[in-house]
């Protein structure tokens, strides 16, 4: 299957956007990642820092 598309781009751009919100998303920060890292579907995406490059997932 070299060349095939799996997925859509439009895919990827959700699963790279943040999908926790409220009260989900403070509970995140408290129990697990800094305010630095937000959860899309599936993977943790880095908003910001010196660590990690900005956007990037896994």
């Amino acid at each position: 299957m070299e060349g095939a598309q799996i997925l859509l781009p439009a895919t990827i751009q959700l699963m790279r956007t943040n999908q926790l919100t409220g009260q989900p998303l403070q509970d995140y920060h408290d129990t697990m990642k800094p305010a630095t890292e937000v959860y899309g579907l599936g993977m943790r995406i880095h908003l910001e820092g010196e660590d990690f490059p900005i956007g990037e997932f896994c």
